[in-house]
């Protein structure tokens, strides 16, 4: 029973989304790495966005 209220009040994931320059190249290389890596997050995707110039990095928090 608290389980399932836990669920009710507990708020949906939501993605997370980071930025880097375009400068920021290595930076946001070794940030994939340690998203990658680490059990509290779950990795989605990570680009270059010719558009806007810059680096993205999508993830959830578990």
């Amino acid at each position: 029973m608290l389980k399932e209220i836990i669920k009710l009040i507990k708020p949906e994931k939501k993605i997370q989304i980071d930025s880097f320059e375009w400068y920021e190249e290595l930076v946001w290389m070794s940030e994939v790495q340690k998203i990658k890596n680490d059990k509290r997050f779950i990795y989605v995707d990570s680009y270059y966005n010719d558009e806007t110039e810059k680096y993205y990095i999508e993830y959830f928090i578990k």
